[in-house]
């Protein structure tokens, strides 16, 4: 489980490289929670909360504690 989560992590920080997340990268990210066996509901509450963590330059220990 926590393997999968620190891929999660390290894609949703690619994703804010640029200082933006726009729709399809959402799209993007929410397919690979998909295919880590996440359910809809479950990859946006976890996707919201990496990315405020992300943005708060939380470091993968932080966001995993946190989730």
């Amino acid at each position: 489980e926590e393997d999968k989560l620190k891929q999660l992590i390290a894609v949703v920080r690619m994703m804010w490289v640029d200082g933006t997340m726009d729709a399809s990268e959402v799209a993007l990210v929410k397919s690979f929670c998909s295919r880590l066996g996440y359910k809809e509901d479950q990859s946006a509450m976890m996707i919201e909360k990496i990315s405020n963590m992300v943005l708060e330059e939380s470091s993968d220990g932080e966001i995993l504690a946190g989730l």
